[in-house]
């Protein structure tokens, strides 16, 4: 390829037979995909020029224009990808019966080209990835490269970007760790600086800035508890296998921001970004932006964490906005029919709170569902879901909620029993506290237990918000309005009804009517 900024030597002639002469031809894109298989083979096994013809490889090059096509500086997307998969796997494999294809139309933008000739840096991978430029110190680890400014080989080009787009979970997430660790400085800017890129390529570069602190804080703790667990030595680095576990604890989906864009930016020349996890709107990110509990950072990793955090975002409670009032909170979360989402930031700044599954509504009783969690947010991100499905006796008390009565508990909560709930917000919002340990939710802290209160907090600022859409409000509104109306017709008295014999009027109504038989015995007088 004379527009290639790796020389490229020319293919050993394949054998009669082989998986290769079999494929079925879809014009001069499918040609070119061939032949830049071979192509990049041969490069990557220099050593094994003479070696003979070269092997079939393992997968077929995809058609030229399909979603598995990956263009490097003009060559045909997939090629690389195909060639990647072949070096790693030398197993022989049947080729497929070949089909009539229709012919199909190269994708016009080339990734190495469009990162800029004659050398592909990260800088220049950033700018295709729509990143910013302090991003690309992570995406230079990624790819192998020294430095931003450093050429990314064409190998390591390709085999990362087969990894990112096409590759399994474990794949995406050891390409992450790559970029967290392979970068100059203490590993928690390192991480730091991956959680960053991360929020960049699920959101944007104009979703606001991204306190990566609790979520480096938080993978922390959780090296340090599960290390502990392990019998690792105290202080012990943070290596991939807990990288992998912490991710599939807590923010599973983590990795899907940086496979949608390298797919769409570096795959297949587009320039939109996909819907992914993680990703908000611009709607969501405004109201996001207007909380004094939580931000943009962190409505991020909650979509990383759970779908149901990507949509909605619905301040339906707010102390600062609705009053500092239990009875508005109540009212507030009182037949929403969608999963809510309880914060506070106590007097110590800690934030945690609580996401319900279940539709809120005053009960004596413990409800919900297993999908509900714990969570703390700051200092350091922590997510606690339920143990279990909740079938065995004290597992399944995920929410509580009574607003009203002469006996028991008074307020609203998450988890514990009915003595001592884990997170509670009582009814005089003076005796709150929020323990680490019950036997719905798994255990950890939601606040430093070292503050001056322990378990007991001061709310500060409380907040409620819907994860649901306009319907659900609406739902919520007539629920209330139907709920109102039976209050009122209780209270209504048909005195007519009531009192339409001798019997009512003399034991229930005697005063009231004592006059009117007064004036029947007088004759009407």
């Amino acid at each position: 390829d004379p527009q290639s900024p790796v020389p490229v030597r020319a293919a050993a002639p394949a054998a009669k037979g082989d998986a290769a002469a079999g494929q079925p031809r879809a014009g001069a894109a499918e040609a070119s995909a061939e032949k830049a298989v071979a192509a990049t083979e041969t490069e990557t096994s220099a050593a094994k020029d003479d070696a003979g013809p070269v092997p079939a490889p393992v997968q077929a090059p995809p058609a030229a224009g399909s979603s598995e096509a990956t263009s490097v500086d003009g060559v045909q997307a997939g090629e690389g990808v195909g060639a990647a998969a072949a070096a790693r796997t030398s197993a022989p494999v049947v080729a497929p019966v070949p089909q009539k294809q229709a012919p199909q139309t190269a994708p016009s933008v080339s990734a190495f080209a469009a990162a800029g000739t004659p050398g592909v840096t990260a800088l220049k991978i950033c700018g295709r990835l729509g990143l910013a430029a302090e991003d690309a110190q992570s995406v230079a680890a990624m790819f192998g490269a020294k430095h931003e400014s450093a050429e990314v080989s064409r190998e390591s080009f390709v085999d990362v970007t087969a990894q990112l787009s096409h590759g399994s979970t474990a794949d995406m997430r050891r390409v992450m760790f790559k970029g967290a660790t392979g970068v100059e400085g203490p590993a928690e800017e390192g991480f730091a600086g991956l959680f960053r890129c991360a929020f960049h390529a699920a959101c944007g570069l104009d979703a606001g800035a991204f306190n990566t602190g609790p979520l480096v804080a938080g993978l922390r703790a959780f090296n340090e508890i599960q290390g502990k667990l392990d019998g690792a030595a105290p202080g012990a680095a943070i290596n991939f296998g807990m990288f992998n576990r912490w991710c599939s604890a807590e923010v599973p989906a983590l990795h899907e921001a940086f496979s949608a864009l390298v797919k769409t930016r570096l795959v297949t020349g587009g320039s939109k970004r996909e819907h992914v996890a993680g990703r908000l709107g611009e709607q969501e990110l405004a109201r996001v932006a207007t909380s004094e509990v939580l931000d943009v950072g962190t409505a991020f990793t909650l979509a990383c964490a759970d779908g149901r955090f990507q949509s909605g975002w619905t301040k339906l409670f707010s102390s600062s906005r609705d009053g500092m009032s239990f009875d508005a909170l109540g009212k507030s979360v009182t037949g929403y029919p969608s999963t809510t989402l309880l914060m506070v930031r106590d007097t110590e700044q800690n934030c945690f709170g609580g996401m319900a599954s279940e539709t809120w509504n005053e009960s004596g009783l413990f409800f919900g569902r297993p999908t509900s969690m714990l969570l703390a947010t700051s200092p350091a991100f922590r997510l606690y879901r339920s143990r279990t499905d909740g079938s065995a006796p004290g597992t399944g008390n995920f929410q509580f909620f009574k607003a009203r009565g002469r006996t028991g508990n008074l307020g609203i909560g998450f988890g514990g029993d009915e003595h001592t709930p884990r997170l509670w917000l009582d009814r005089d919002l003076d005796a709150c506290r929020a323990d680490e340990h019950d036997l719905t939710y798994i255990p950890g802290p939601l606040k430093p237990s070292e503050g001056a209160t322990g378990s007991m907090f001061k709310p500060l600022v409380i907040e409620v918000w819907g994860m649901g859409d306009a319907e659900a409000i609406q739902a919520q509104a007539e629920a209330l309005a139907e709920r109102e109306q039976m209050q009122m017709d209780r209270r209504k008295v048909d005195r007519k009804k009531f009192a339409d014999n001798a019997f009512d009027r003399e034991f229930l109504l005697g005063k009231t009517f004592a006059h009117s038989e007064q004036q029947e015995n007088r004759g009407g007088r």
